[in-house]
């Protein structure tokens, strides 16, 4: 079978027929409107307010707040420096206590795949748990289709789960508290809901020559052979105490990279080259994530690598920032073949670890894109 695209002008006279963005799904146009739909409901990075998720009582259990990157959980998980939803409740002795979080209607007969970030974190004195239930509009009693019991501090986590409902229904965020005095804290981030199941968008989502998470290798990165240090691709804490993350961006218990300052002497560097970009018109961003804490961080830099020219500057940051994974968006035009070239430089003591998470390519700018937390000038070659 083909599909033709047939265009046919009514006279001689001067016209033109245009189209763009041709692209095939896997789902009737009516689920694509209802994909739309779900996500606009049911995704929020709790940047501008709960969107369009309510709480059940007036107590206002899950409040709205944004920490210094340095406390618990070390900032939010958008941008290391946004908003993020936190339920911490302080009880009297054998009390529970339940904080609930619930999304509006959503459509029926539509699989869609729900993801988040959470954090639990909990004391001697009391039990935690977080559930997510689904309540359909002709049952009363919620179903609960994921829950989380293993308190783990300062780790953003990722959940992603299907799900798919013949009637409408809605989704419920709870948090149980059951102790003496003081449970714990739990908090919620970057809810989002998008169509089919979640490989299909995981596979879609990772789409791009040069996007890297880091869980399977470098991707299509490699080390670059003239230096004698190279970029580690680690999971979890790094080995020296009071610098680098304590575990990954893209999930809390996947990979990322990073330079280990205690193998390097003062000043060395340490390049991970992206595999080689076709020119391109018009403007290109990325988007990365970064972490960069001790009392002797080095340098980050991002550079553009022409062939016959020297390597240009797109980015660069100094010194520690925060103990949180930080987002970064830079743009970048190039008329000729390149690459993109992540530079860490060490600094003067083992304290200094720096590590790189969830690269991306998008095109169009950084411009608008408000949890851009430092953007580089436009660099044209």
């Amino acid at each position: 079978m083909m599909i033709i695209f047939e265009g046919t002008l009514s006279s001689t006279l001067k016209g033109f027929i245009a189209f763009d963005d041709v692209s095939f799904e896997r789902s009737s146009c009516s689920q694509n409107n209802q994909s739309d739909f779900v996500k606009s409901l049911a995704s929020c990075d709790f940047e501008d307010g709960f969107c369009h998720f309510v709480q059940d009582d007036s107590q206002d259990r899950w409040q709205r707040v944004s920490v210094a990157p340095n406390s618990i959980p070390r900032g939010d998980h958008t941008t290391g420096k946004g908003h993020f939803l936190q339920a911490h409740l302080q009880i009297g002795v054998n009390k529970q206590l339940v904080a609930h979080l619930t999304s509006p209607q959503l459509p029926a007969r539509l699989e869609y795949c729900l993801r988040f970030y959470y954090v639990l974190s909990s004391t001697w004195s009391g039990h935690t748990a977080l559930y997510l239930l689904q309540k359909e509009s002709n049952n009363e009693r919620p179903n609960m289709v994921w829950s989380w019991t293993k308190p783990r501090l300062n780790s953003w986590l990722r959940a992603e789960l299907n799900l798919h409902s013949e009637h409408t229904h809605q989704i419920i965020f709870v948090y149980k508290c059951h102790g003496l005095l003081y449970c714990g804290i739990a908090a919620l981030d970057d809810i989002t809901a998008t169509a089919g199941n979640c490989i299909d968008s995981t596979i879609k989502g990772s789409q791009g020559i040069a996007n890297c998470d880091f869980e399977d290798g470098f991707c299509k990165y490699r080390l670059d052979v003239h230096h004698a240090f190279k970029w580690i691709r680690r999971s979890g804490q790094t080995p020296t105490l009071l610098t680098g993350p304590h575990n990954d961006h893209t999930t809390g218990h996947g990979y990322y990279a990073h330079i280990e300052a205690s193998h390097m002497p003062e000043g060395t560097s340490a390049s991970l080259l992206s595999p080689k970009l076709h020119p391109f018109k018009g403007i290109r961003r990325i988007i990365f994530f970064f972490h960069m804490f001790g009392w002797t961080v080095g340098h980050l830099s991002v550079l553009l690598r022409s062939p016959g020219r020297r390597d240009a500057l797109l980015w660069q940051r100094r010194g520690s920032v925060h103990n949180a994974w930080t987002k970064c968006c830079m743009e970048y035009q190039s008329s000729t073949e390149h690459q993109i070239v992540f530079q860490g430089v060490s600094g003067s003591s083992v304290s200094g670890d720096i590590a790189i998470d969830d690269i991306t390519f998008q095109s169009g700018s950084c411009f608008g894109m408000r949890e851009a937390q430092w953007t580089a000038n436009r660099h044209r070659t």
